[in-house]
């Protein structure tokens, strides 16, 4: 799961990117109603701009109709109006130069607003906390929105007050600056130029000199009016030092409830929780599949013992079918009827040794529990807990592995029993009816004693085939072989001149070795 990181960690990621977006959204909306100046300072801008439309305008009548002034007094007074028209509108254009359609002002405004959203956005990532809830609005109603909502008014008194400090803000210092320039210069206009203006025109001016006085300077008056009101009004704003607003603060309950509000509707939470579902069912499915792997590990172990077993009691079964039957009397034929005898009971105990061998593994196996809903949900726990889950998964299988060895231990130790007292005692006792009644019936030369000799030699040898095909060796030491009392177990000591001290003298039984461990021990005779 991201692992984790992985799907879950990116739905994680996208939770809280999605969480951040609606805090900041939410936060830019307040942010532009937090200067105490409200929308003063962009309108600064937009009356000069429309001043300066006026100025052009008028100039563009003087332009228009410059020809009809016909008296000397008229003409000089208007081009001198004019002339500081055209100079006023050459220096603003010269101070404001913004692209079109831009206000410098409310540029200078965002600038602040989005410098103080991105430094809001690294202090709500610092302060970020990865769910560990499925719970994920209450987690964030108890861990996160606390935490962001000190540090969201925090940035936002910060911001509040670099709007409203007016002399750190360059562009509404300048003009401020050019407004009150504009309004003096078009007072003076207003009160000595137009005044002087009115006083030259004769009555007997020319009709088409008087209609271009009177464009002109009504477009003055109306524009004296309007920035003579607007230019009051800013500055009253910008003069007042009422800033309530600026901390006014938010109640905690109206931040929570919006947020939440938000979350609860955004599709990133069930994402996010779905993502934890999915990465918890794969982690849980390849545990699974190991504990699967260990049952069948197990299951293999039985099955290679319980088939070795098979195919002894079928070797006996054989030799059972094929072993003469006789109704004379005598030694020989007693030798013959005794070791029938005893392979059908060799045969019936492995049959009854296999079935409960088998049951006995087989509730071994069956208590080897394969994880269920309990440890799906320590690691889902866990993976809300942000942990890895490459790692969750590896705590887990060193678990499972540490508790699959000690029933492997235990099971390894029932079959090596089984095999040791069962199978190989089986095997040897086997040995010993070749060795002792077997070779008694060779000294007879009838055909069916033959017979049961040589069909007793097969056996052996099919025997010693399966033991080797097992990867089971025969520990069968020769006389004068020196005692080892790892793969020998003295049954007697008996003194003989022929042999050394400590020299295994007759071998009783075989032994058996498997994987270079010794199963059983050769039973001998040795010299003392």
């Amino acid at each position: 799961m991201n692992s984790i990181p992985s799907a879950l960690a990116q739905a994680s990621e996208s939770w809280r990117d999605e969480c951040c977006r609606l805090i900041l959204g939410k936060m830019s909306a307040d942010f532009t109603k937090l200067s105490r100046i409200g929308d003063a300072d962009a309108r600064l801008y937009d009356q000069c701009v429309r001043l300066m439309a006026a100025y052009h305008e008028a100039i563009s009548l003087y332009e228009r109709f410059q020809h009809d002034f016909k008296s000397p007094e008229v003409r000089e007074i208007i081009d001198g109006i004019i002339t500081v028209l055209v100079s006023r509108l050459r220096e603003f254009e010269e101070v404001a130069s913004p692209a079109e359609g831009s206000n410098p002002i409310e540029d200078e405004k965002q600038l602040i607003l989005a410098r103080s959203l991105e430094s809001l956005g690294k202090a709500i990532a610092e302060k970020w906390q990865a769910p560990s809830d499925p719970d994920l609005a209450g987690f964030a109603k108890r861990h996160i929105l606390p935490a962001l909502y000190e540090v969201c008014l925090e940035h936002r008194k910060l911001c509040a007050a670099q709007l409203s400090d007016l002399n750190s803000r360059r562009a509404v210092q300048t003009y401020l600056a050019l407004m009150e320039d504009e309004w003096e210069i078009l007072s003076n206009i207003i009160k000595m130029q137009v005044s002087a203006l009115e006083q030259a025109m004769e009555p007997s001016a020319d009709a088409l000199e008087k209609i271009a006085v009177h464009k002109i300077l009504s477009l003055l008056r109306e524009a004296y009016q309007h920035f003579g009101r607007a230019s009051t009004e800013i500055n009253a704003v910008f003069h007042r030092m009422d800033d309530a607003a600026e901390h006014r603060e938010e109640s905690y309950d109206t931040f929570e409830a919006e947020l939440l509000g938000c979350l609860e509707q955004d599709d990133s939470l069930d994402e996010y929780r779905a993502n934890i579902e999915n990465e918890g069912d794969i982690l849980f499915g390849r545990l699974k599949l190991d504990f699967f792997k260990s049952i069948y590990r197990f299951r293999r172990m039985v099955s290679e013992e319980m088939l070795l077993a098979e195919d002894m009691a079928n070797a006996f079964s054989e030799l059972y079918k094929k072993w003469p039957v006789t109704e004379n009397d005598g030694e020989a034929a007693e030798i013959l009827r005794g070791i029938s005898e005893t392979i059908e009971i060799k045969i019936d105990g492995l049959r009854e040794s296999i079935i409960h061998m088998t049951d006995e593994c087989k509730k071994l196996i069956d208590s080897f529990a394969v994880p269920g809903e309990t440890e799906r949900e320590i690691i889902k726990a866990a993976l809300w807990q942000q942990r890895n889950g490459e790692e969750i998964f590896a705590e887990r299988l060193a678990e499972h592995e540490k508790n699959a060895a000690r029933y492997e231990e235990n099971l390894e130790k029932k079959l090596t029993k089984f095999k040791r007292e069962i199978l190989l005692y089986e095997i040897s006792t086997y040995e010993e009816i070749i060795f002792y009644s077997v070779s008694r019936l060779r000294e007879f030369p009838d055909m069916e004693f033959q017979l049961a000799s040589a069909v007793a030699d097969d056996t052996l040898y099919e025997l010693s085939v399966l033991l080797k095909k097992n990867n089971i060796e025969v520990i069968r030491p020769a006389p004068h072989t020196p005692f080892n009392p790892k793969e020998h177990e003295v049954l007697m000591a008996e003194s003989n001149a022929d042999f050394k001290k400590g020299e295994i003298v007759k071998l009783m039984n075989s032994g058996y070795r498997q994987n270079g461990a010794v199963i059983l021990r050769a039973n001998v005779i040795a010299a003392r």
